[in-house]
């Protein structure tokens, strides 16, 4: 098991990765937004970030792929700068972090995480932020034995149904030791 730089052919991996997740997530509130989530052309989308991060070596943008044992890509996640009104100078954000629901909770999440942090780090990012569903309880238990906390910024989102999606704002600090 191990983690790389995520690669344009394993675009449509990650986006039947990001699919499964969003109806593992979504399905059992929001049948209907998980569907049309996970029906959308994420493909695309995936292999558009990739070639921007691989645009260049001092690219703010990185995706990462975990691999099984036998090299299959199970899960990735993604860097990008932060773009909240109240980010600071080295905030970026893992705006994806998805482990295939088969494959969860054998530390794909953690690696993936892990290598995040370190491409970040050796970069200028001082802070890591993510977005959580306050109600992803596996998620926010998760952040927080990796040293994330909420910050007290909230955000809703609504659905094309009307109903509303609350998310909290997670972050730790990647510039202080140990």
């Amino acid at each position: 098991m191990s983690v790389r730089p995520a690669r344009l052919l394993d675009a449509p991996a990650l986006a039947a990765i990001q699919q499964d997740c969003w109806r593992q997530l979504y399905g059992p509130v929001w049948p209907a937004l998980a569907e049309q989530l996970a029906s959308g052309p994420v493909a695309g989308t995936w292999g558009e970030a990739i070639a921007l991060a691989d645009a260049s070596t001092e690219s703010p943008y990185h995706v990462m792929a975990a691999l099984d044992a036998g090299e299959k890509v199970v899960g990735f996640a993604a860097l990008a700068p932060s773009f909240d009104a109240d980010s600071e100078p080295g905030c970026s954000e893992l705006v994806a972090l998805f482990v295939s629901p088969e494959c969860q909770r054998e530390g794909h999440a953690s690696r993936l995480v892990s290598a995040v942090a370190a491409v970040g780090r050796a970069g200028t990012v001082k802070r890591l932020v993510c977005w959580v569903y306050d109600q992803d309880y596996m998620r926010q238990r998760f952040l927080k034995q990796l040293g994330f906390g909420a910050d007290g910024s909230t955000r809703t989102w609504q659905t094309p149904a009307g109903d509303l999606i609350n998310e909290a704002r997670w972050g730790t600090r990647l510039d202080l030791p140990g």
